[in-house]
């Protein structure tokens, strides 16, 4: 294991993100628990491993983790350190995966490794948040050698009035925002308005079903004012929509932040009049308002678009 030594300390590194982990560049995943308010600290030192076999569509990162008691103060304590890389090549280690999609962390016993422990696995797991599995989504696409396609332009002639735009329309590659909720997983999908004459403040987010043949089924969606994420309306089971929108919440911890700056992001897409080129083989030549390919009936900005 070789760590580069000009590398920041870990303290320095997490105080100056404001969250519970760090992800350096060389793949270094470090995961801060303060046990009281002025300390003592934990850290979970972990080598993030992503498959670099661009035919292969694994979507888990292999954790190789090791815990450090270190007191009040681990304001020194480098990256390059000789101990650490050690301790990361050494039978003490433990193994997780962490899967991209769903934010699920699971102890990992392959081949006889020793998993990571419950009380790691529980604490990493109430700290990975969207930003990281963004940013892990991203070391992704590098790893597998693509490139992340964005679409600059939105055609305005294609838009109806008052339509909402979805978020991954426009960015196709991004990652998904998965949620599992009684072993059915589910798409959350964010729509916005991009009308340049309005001044609503609002976003919605459709909860989907994934089906079979990378199908999708809307069973409700969420409007809420921004940014203080108020509810306005709520369409759907009442039940597993709230426990969705509150997975989307605490997954997202700065949701109403989130929320503003995407709206405002796309409302700075230019408009164009030719029609939109949309990213794969399969719909490129697909209107938004022509009936989706999928054979769902719906318009394909309503169903496979999202």
């Amino acid at each position: 294991m070789s760590v580069p030594v000009s590398q920041p300390t870990l303290g320095a590194a997490l105080s100056r993100t404001g969250r519970a982990w760090a992800l350096f560049e060389h793949g270094l995943l470090v995961f801060e628990h303060m046990l009281a308010p002025a300390g003592p600290f934990r850290l979970l030192v972990s080598q993030a491993q992503l498959c670099a076999k661009r035919q292969c569509d694994c979507r888990d990162v292999v954790l190789t983790a090791v815990g450090l008691d270190v007191g009040t103060d681990f304001s020194g304590l480098g990256l390059g350190s000789e101990e650490i890389c050690s301790m990361l090549d050494g039978p003490k280690a433990m193994h997780a995966l962490l899967d991209i999609d769903l934010g699920i962390v699971k102890p990992d016993e392959y081949e006889g490794r020793s998993p990571l422990s419950s009380d790691w696995l529980d604490y990493v797991q109430s700290q990975v948040d969207g930003d990281l599995l963004e940013t892990l989504h991203d070391r992704w696409l590098q790893a597998k050698g693509f490139r992340p396609r964005e679409l600059h332009a939105l055609d305005s002639r294609a838009l109806e009035p008052g339509e909402l735009v979805a978020w991954h329309e426009l960015h196709p590659d991004q990652r998904r925002d998965l949620y599992l909720d009684e072993d059915i997983v589910f798409l959350a999908s964010e729509f916005y308005c991009v009308n340049s004459e309005c001044d609503c403040a609002e976003a919605t987010i459709d909860f989907a079903e994934l089906l079979e043949k990378k199908r999708a089924r809307s069973i409700g969606y969420v409007r809420v004012s921004l940014p203080d994420t108020q509810v306005i309306e709520l369409s759907g089971p009442g039940t597993r929509l709230e426990r969705l929108w509150s997975a989307f919440r605490t997954r997202h911890r700065n949701t109403g932040d989130r929320l503003a700056t995407r709206k405002q992001r796309l409302a700075e897409i230019p408009r164009v009049d030719s029609r939109l080129a949309l990213p794969s083989d399969t719909t490129q030549h697909v209107g938004r308002n022509d009936p989706c390919p999928c054979g769902s009936g719906k318009k394909f900005k309503r169903c496979c678009a999202g």
